[in-house]
């Protein structure tokens, strides 16, 4: 198989590399050595337009096409959480082609002439900042999250680290959550997670990756995680917990089949009160406030609970039946029970087979529409080779710090001492009177305070003398 030159570039295309690869594994490979970049699932996208290369044929055909043109291949390496952008439309306040723009206009200006070249510039730059494009890119200013991310950078990189270094590097993390936060409210009044993800990617990324390290998940002395997730999770939460009622979106339409006789009673006999509607479908479930099923009612659901209370056997196929049938009366019951921490032992009275596991899983798959089980075990097995490295990092007996305390040493080292010297005398005396100095150790007593060691020839008289 032949190999073919390609030009990579980095995310933020500070850096740029040559490599040689037969196929895309190699490149992948490759691409991430050279350019140092962190763990995780890469993809390779043509540079000059962001085009996804995920086949072997094509990216064989696109790097002999470029090697036909007497040219080089420029690929792209990006995680599922980084996007493609266009250097072009780069209107940040750090962009180099605005910085070079505007030092063309300036120089221009000062000259007092309108050249050309600084007509076309200008045309330019108008046309990129007035384009859809670079309106749709979201825009911030560094320097707001610059002064907490330097400060615990700075005590990071020191000599000495303090103890609460992680402490320090997570007020700065959430310091910086928080700015942006509050630039997509009051700014940009843009509350969508693709902005979030922009942002926490110029943050991540800005200066070459100089902040990388505050966000990385470490395992060991390995990048488990670039950090992109989660700071984009923690952004997107913000702005969604503050950007207050008037601008949430619109929900969908409850059921009216779903109002029945137990949803009008202002409080049923358990204590449980209708949650309020502002709290109600937050979670996108498919079947969060589900009515109850044709020709049953309350009555019949009520008899139906009582017999899933009596059933012998919860992993008989009636009670399946019976749970399923009363799926929409859990709900209800669940919905009532708001919030859960203070009512879940009055809904666990009520439906005690959701403790039951296949019970609990068959209502969660019911609730939000998909097959719980194969979703966890998806997630799982994306990811299995983090949790490996995280348990093994941490099962490891050299990286286990055990200590045991003065108190148990000191009776440890009796009873071992107890146990030779009742070998070694062929007697039981010696555990015997072990007995005494562990008492004094147990009631945090001086041993010489309580006993003291006599000679077995030493008489009454100077015992008695001697204490």
């Amino acid at each position: 198989m032949s190999k073919f030159i390609v030009k990579g570039l980095s995310s933020d295309r500070s850096r740029k590399v040559f490599v040689c690869a037969g196929n895309l594994l190699e490149l992948i490979e490759t691409l991430k050595r050279k350019l140092q970049l962190p763990e995780g699932d890469y993809q390779v996208y043509q540079a000059k337009d962001g085009t996804i290369i995920d086949d072997e044929e094509v990216f064989q055909m696109l790097a002999q096409e470029a090697r036909d043109a007497k040219g080089t291949l420029e690929v792209m390496m990006l995680t599922e959480y980084s996007a493609w952008t266009d250097a072009s439309l780069d209107i940040s306040p750090y962009s180099p082609n605005q910085s070079i723009s505007r030092s063309s206009s300036e120089l221009s200006s000062r000259d007092g002439t309108e050249s050309m070249g600084g007509s076309i510039t200008s045309s330019n730059e108008t046309d990129s900042i007035d384009s859809p494009a670079a309106r749709r890119r979201p825009t911030f200013d560094m320097s707001d999250v610059c002064a907490y991310l330097d400060d615990a950078l700075e005590k990071l990189n020191s000599e000495h680290p303090p103890r609460n270094m992680l402490a320090v590097i997570k007020r700065a993390v959430r310091e910086a959550c928080h700015s942006i936060g509050r630039h997509m409210l009051r700014k940009l009044r843009d509350y969508r997670k693709e902005t979030a993800r922009a942002l926490a990617k110029t943050v991540i990324d800005f200066d070459g990756g100089r902040y990388a390290k505050l966000f990385q998940v470490m395992i060991g002395n390995s990048v488990s995680d670039p950090g992109y997730k989660s700071f984009t999770q923690c952004i997107y939460a913000y702005v969604n917990n503050n950007k207050g009622p008037e601008n949430t979106g619109r929900r969908r339409n409850r059921s009216s089949s779903s109002t029945n006789e137990d949803n009008e009673e202002f409080e049923d006999e358990f204590g449980l009160l209708p949650p309020p509607a502002s709290k109600q479908d937050l979670y996108g479930c498919v079947a969060y406030d589900v009515p109850l099923p044709f020709g049953e009612t309350s009555s019949t659901q009520e008899e139906k609970r009582l017999k899933i209370i009596e059933l012998a056997n919860p992993k008989s196929p009636e009670a399946e039946t019976l749970m399923t049938s009363t799926c929409a009366s859990q709900r209800i019951d669940i919905n009532r029970g708001k919030p859960l921490k203070n009512h879940l032992p009055t809904i666990i009275r009520s439906w005690p087979l959701l403790l039951e596991k296949n019970h609990f899983i068959r209502h969660a798959q019911t609730l939000i529409g998909k097959d719980v089980e194969a979703v966890f075990t998806n997630n799982v097995s994306k990811h299995w080779k983090t949790i490996f490295d995280f348990i093994h990092q941490f099962s490891n007996a050299e990286s286990m710090k055990v200590t045991v305390p003065s108190k148990v040493e000191a009776i440890l080292s009796l009873i071992d001492n107890a146990m030779r010297q009742s070998i070694s005398n062929r007697s039981i005396e010696s555990k015997c009177v072990a007995i005494f100095p562990m008492i004094a150790l147990y009631l945090d007593e001086k041993l010489d305070k309580l006993f003291t060691v006599l000679p077995v020839s030493i008489t009454c008289y100077h015992a008695i003398m001697s204490s």
